[in-house]
């Protein structure tokens, strides 16, 4: 993203390279040089006055990521970040569907995107009017009817007051952070984006491949990404948010194909060898071969888009019907589903008809820099204390525990629930001991030399027989529950997630 700093903002980095103010070119011309010469993107151009050959104001390039964000939590979200160096007006493939959804559009600020966006919008929505906040954008735009620069929101309200009566959306300039404020389910509902959120919106089917001449008539939406430390529930949500939006947003048009097989990717399904990690537990989500596909003439990538700034794929992680998601797209292969089988008829007492299904995470979601994103599960007593009165409420018949802390499990295993509890035989991690309270699961399954794939089909198993049980209850809204909800379909009499939150107001604070 390219900003303006004026000539008092201080800490100027002036560099070699000038330009001249021009409307019409000259962020444009900047975005060209920091493309080309990286090392640039240190230092500030300054912007001169064509007449008069005064410095105007400076450009200065940013990455489109904060860079406060925690290392282990870039670790944990591997987020692909896309600076959108080659966007254009003109393209022909942008998906209108963000600007379309408000007649009137608020801009805090005139940086690069927001400057693209009221471009954008100017030309193919004349119709609707811009407001920005910052008087800057008389510097690139003409004032009009429907675009003027006001000095705030009470200017905004005495008067453009006709407005009000139109939707409106409210545009930031900002970075990609991951504090809870960001992934507010309000902002959407109220319009509230990020600029670099709309551009993705606007240009995320726009990277076309054409590996050969077969499916002239079909156009294919390649998900195809780096996993690095992201677990198997996450692998399936992102997927599977990709696959909707790719279908819903061109009304079948679309198709989409899951090849996730990017080698040197030190990923915990195949290590990065080249593997599709997708169909080592799950069918492709569609008929047509992947070899098909990759000789075929329309194929839109999506490996490189910051999907997780894309505006229609945080709408489906938060608002998402996951029991319909899964119940369009997902499929277990043959061997995941006879492992699955074999493991329910294991474990689960024949006479068993009523089972409570509990999901006790902990292990790495106890690291205090997760819950700056994730809710922190219940402390293992407390959670146990609150599971003993559900299981004594609803009458059930057994306890199916899954769970790879070692403490939670102990706590469970020896309670005086221990004789009605089952589980699956797997790894368990101690996260008290020392050497594991710093480390994310996949670090230590790593260490252990444990096998990635049978680890995984394991938890997939144990996954699926959470989703047979009668009821459900977690120790937070984790990965393993919200697949298992999925994969129920509606079917539980009762679930619960018992967060740390909710201790003091429903169980013991232990």
């Amino acid at each position: 993203m390219i900003r303006i700093k004026d000539l008092n903002s201080g800490n100027l980095h002036p560099g070699k390279i000038q330009l001249r103010h021009d409307k019409e070119e000259v962020i444009e011309l900047a975005r060209d040089i920091f493309h080309d010469n990286p090392e640039a993107r240190c230092e500030d151009i300054p912007v001169m006055d064509s007449d008069t050959e005064d410095v105007m104001y400076y450009l200065s390039w940013q990455t489109n990521m904060s860079k406060d964000v925690d290392e282990k939590m870039l670790q944990m979200f591997n987020p692909s970040i896309n600076e959108l160096w080659d966007y254009d007006y003109n393209d022909d493939r942008m998906d209108f569907d963000i600007l379309e959804r408000a007649d009137v559009f608020l801009f805090n600020e005139l940086e690069e995107y927001s400057y693209a966006i009221a471009k954008i919008i100017q030309t193919y929505f004349p119709d609707k009017y811009v407001f920005f906040k910052d008087k800057r954008a008389l510097w690139f735009f003409e004032e009009s009817d429907h675009l003027k620069t006001i000095e705030n929101d009470s200017d905004f309200y005495n008067h453009y007051s006709f407005c009000l009566e139109k939707p409106i959306m409210t545009v930031k300039s900002d970075v990609l952070q991951f504090a809870p404020e960001t992934r507010d389910p309000m902002n959407l509902i109220n319009k509230k984006y990020v600029s670099s959120e709309i551009m993705v919106g606007l240009y995320w089917l726009t990277d076309m491949l054409h590996f050969g001449d077969r499916n002239p008539d079909k156009t294919f939406f390649l998900i195809k990404s780096r996993l690095g430390m992201m677990g198997l529930a996450d692998l399936i949500k992102w997927t599977l948010y990709r696959a909707k939006i790719a279908v819903d947003h061109r009304k079948g048009k679309i198709i989409p194909v899951v090849d996730l097989s990017v080698k040197d990717d030190g990923n915990q399904f195949n290590g990065g060898d080249g593997t599709n990690a997708w169909t080592m537990f799950f069918e492709q989500i569609t008929d047509i071969p992947l070899e098909e596909v990759y000789q075929s003439a329309n194929v839109v990538r999506g490996a490189e888009q910051l999907f997780m700034l894309n505006p229609y794929i945080k709408e489906e992680s938060l608002f998402s019907d996951h029991c319909s998601l899964f119940r369009r797209f997902l499929r277990l292969n043959e061997k995941a589903k006879n492992m699955s089988d074999e493991l329910y008829e294991k474990v689960i007492p024949k006479d068993a008809k009523r089972i409570l299904g509990v999901v006790g995470r902990g292990t790495d979601y106890n690291q205090s820099f997760i819950t700056t994103v994730l809710n922190q599960p219940s402390g293992p007593a407390a959670f146990l204390s609150r599971v003993t009165q559900v299981f004594k409420d609803g009458n059930y018949d057994c306890i199916f525990l899954a769970t790879e802390d070692a403490n939670v499990f102990r706590v469970f295993t020896e309670s005086p629930l221990k004789d009605r509890i089952v589980y699956v035989d797997q790894d368990r991690v101690d996260y008290n001991a020392k050497e594991n309270n710093d480390k994310f699961l996949i670090d230590i399954y790593e260490n252990q030399k444990k096998d990635k794939y049978m680890t995984n089909l394991t938890y997939l198993s144990i996954i699926t027989i959470l989703s047979r049980c009668t009821s459900l209850i977690a120790s937070t809204d984790c990965g393993a529950f919200i697949t298992a909800v999925g994969m129920n379909d509606h079917k539980y009499e009762y679930v619960e997630v018992f967060m740390k939150a909710d201790e003091k107001i429903k169980g013991d604070n232990k």
